[in-house]
């Protein structure tokens, strides 16, 4: 297996590894993987340090809580009623938000953030 190219992530959170693209051809799974834009490239993972794919693996499994889903389900709904808000108050002619709506959009996710 030929390794394309490697470079760090703009945030640190892990290691790409791109794989050439007749590596990946062959795969059984190949269908399900994603592609990169130009289909010049196969395969593209994220190695991550062991620590933070531990954390990773533990944050999932938490997800598929019934507890984790309720708490959830709280959060969206409040994201998607000030998502909502902010989106009906008025809109220049581009399309850009107002300064109002920007400044509410900073105020209610303060507030949702517990800040």
């Amino acid at each position: 297996m030929k390794l394309v190219r490697s470079s760090q992530t703009q945030r640190n959170t892990g290691r790409p590894v791109h794989f050439a693209l007749q590596d990946c051809d062959p795969c059984p799974v190949r269908p399900r993987c994603t592609k990169a834009a130009s289909g010049k490239y196969g395969c593209a993972l994220a190695i991550l340090p062991r620590e933070q794919q531990q954390v990773l693996w533990q944050r999932r499994q938490e997800q598929q809580t019934e507890g984790w889903k309720k708490s959830y389900d709280i959060r969206a709904g409040i994201e998607g009623t000030i998502s909502q808000s902010v989106r009906l108050l008025a809109q220049d002619e581009r399309g850009s938000l107002s300064w109002g709506a920007q400044l509410l959009q900073v105020a209610m996710a303060l507030l949702g953030s517990g800040r």
